[in-house]
């Protein structure tokens, strides 16, 4: 479970055992301890499929690394390896940039190097084959790392959403793989936030995406 207030990850057992609490490394913590702001640091978490490594990134930029001029923000993606007994540990960090005006709200790993990585209304798949560790930047802003390769697969607003007039400024903040779909693809759930804006609906919106290799994502989606 990550909480974006500290932030934090505590592992909980299925009955609700709280069995451990992951490290964190310094600049993840919210300022004055490190660098992230209150209440938008790890909103996502996702294991990857062989349990092996744990992702998640803050929602907003550390206040080292910053955006660019057109509201891009640039996102340390970080990345858990698991170490025997001693549990996940932090391993790499990636340099992420977002699209125009977005933050980071959950993440999805689809294998040790592929992720989905939902910003706001658009769902990008990223590659992390290449990609440069970057822990040891720091900061992103005058870096000379290249941020990771990201296709855009699903833009939130072509689906048909009910009210779409009320629900066009919507937090879509959750993002899951849910069951096998008779048409041999997978479903995708996105969810909504209302952020208590009573004008706002909490909508879960179900996609269908086909995991077959040789089908490229960008052409698997169906909403």
């Amino acid at each position: 479970v990550a909480s974006e207030t500290e932030p934090s990850i505590r592992h909980f057992s299925l009955d609700g055992r709280f069995l451990a609490q992951l490290p964190v490394p310094r600049k993840f913590l919210v300022a004055p301890e490190g660098q992230a702001r209150s209440n938008m640091a790890f909103e996502s978490l996702s294991t990857s499929p062989d349990g092996r490594s744990l992702f998640t990134a803050s929602q907003y930029p550390l206040s080292g690394d910053g955006r660019i001029s057109d509201e891009q923000k640039r996102i340390r993606l970080l990345r858990y390896k698991k170490r025997g007994s001693a549990g996940f540990q932090p391993s790499d960090e990636f340099f992420y940039l977002t699209a125009t005006g977005n933050g980071l709200t959950d993440i999805v790993a689809l294998s040790e190097r592929e992720l989905l990585v939902l910003e706001g209304r658009l769902i990008f798949r990223v590659s992390l084959d290449g990609a440069e560790d970057v822990s040891r930047e720091k900061t992103l802003a005058t870096s000379e790392a290249v941020p990771v390769e990201k296709e855009l697969l699903v833009n939130l607003d072509d689906c048909p959403l009910p009210s779409r007039n009320s629900d066009q400024h919507a937090f879509f903040e959750s993002l899951d793989l849910g069951k096998s779909l008779p048409s041999s693809g997978r479903m995708l759930a996105v969810v909504s936030d209302d952020n208590f804006h009573s004008n706002l609906k909490t909508r879960v919106i179900a996609l269908s995406v086909r995991m077959r290799t040789s089908t490229p994502l960008s052409k698997a989606f169906t909403c």
